[in-house]
């Protein structure tokens, strides 16, 4: 059982909030993995009330984002994806050393506050 959206583009996400069934069958979310293209960012830990799961994937990159439930039936009432574009994200390199990340000057991408 899955769950899959396509991005417009290669995106750097942050982070995926997936919102959780709260009439029944809440705890079918334990297990459920995260993975921005083919890499894993996590596994949501089902909490009894819990209404939204916060997973990281420390900016990966990809252009889809899926939810993957292997022991259970897949149930979700809203998921949400926090990133930017790739392209505004570079690796800055002094002599070899990281020196951070920049945005590009005059993005329009969505940046977490």
């Amino acid at each position: 059982n899955w769950w899959k959206a396509s991005l417009a583009q290669n995106s750097a996400v942050s982070k995926v909030v997936i919102h959780n069934r709260v009439d029944c069958c809440s705890d079918r979310i334990n297990g459920a993995k995260v993975y921005v293209g083919d890499s894993l960012c996590g596994e949501v830990k089902y909490e009894a009330g819990k209404v939204a799961y916060e997973v990281q994937c420390e900016n990966a990159v990809g252009g889809t984002v899926k939810v993957v439930q292997n022991d259970n039936v897949l149930t979700l009432c809203e998921v949400e994806v926090f990133g930017a574009d790739s392209e505004c994200y570079k690796i800055e390199k002094a002599d070899g050393y990281h020196a951070g990340e920049t945005m590009r000057p005059g993005s329009k991408a969505r940046e977490e506050g």
